[in-house]
This record gives C-alpha cells, sequence and structure tokens, in this order.
C-alpha cells in the first residue's frame, strides 16, 4: 500500500489552520525520526507519538480533546491498525 503524501500534509495544515498546531509525520529507524510530510519539518522538540514501529508524530502540545481524531485520522491515512 502506498501513502500519499499529500494526504498527511493536508490533515497537518487542516490541523495547524484549526488549532495552531504544528505537525511532523515521521518515519522511525531505530532512535532516528525521519521527516516525511507535515508543515514541522523543522520541528524537532515536542511531543513525539509512536504510531506504530515505523511512523510516527512530532507535534507542537496536542490538547486532549482533539488528538483521539488526529491520531486516528493519521492511522487511517497510514494505514496502521490498532
Amino acid at each position: 500500500m502506498s501513502i500519499s503524501n499529500g494526504d498527511l500534509d493536508r490533515l497537518c495544515d487542516d490541523f495547524c489552520h484549526q488549532y495552531g498546531i504544528t505537525l511532523a509525520i515521521c518515519e522511525i529507524f531505530g532512535k532516528r525520526w525521519s521527516f516525511i510530510a507535515g508543515n514541522g519539518d523543522s520541528l524537532y522538540a515536542g511531543e513525539r507519538i509512536r504510531l506504530n514501529e515505523k511512523y510516527g508524530l512530532i507535534a507542537d502540545i496536542i490538547p486532549e480533546t482533539i488528538k483521539e481524531d488526529l491520531l486516528g485520522r493519521l492511522k487511517a491515512i497510514l494505514h496502521i491498525r490498532d
């Protein structure tokens, strides 16, 4: 299955415009998190959330009220099952 970076970028832009959150979607290689999409290509500090063994999210502080929605939408785009 292919991952659409455009879909990831759009999702990150939506959350940035709605909530003012900067997001970086990363591919994980051991300890290294490599930026693949989002609006936070220079975001290295912040909350790191491992979505699975291959993908993670680096973000400004995410309000709990939107965290579940954001993570669910990211996992759907990345074809991650819980």
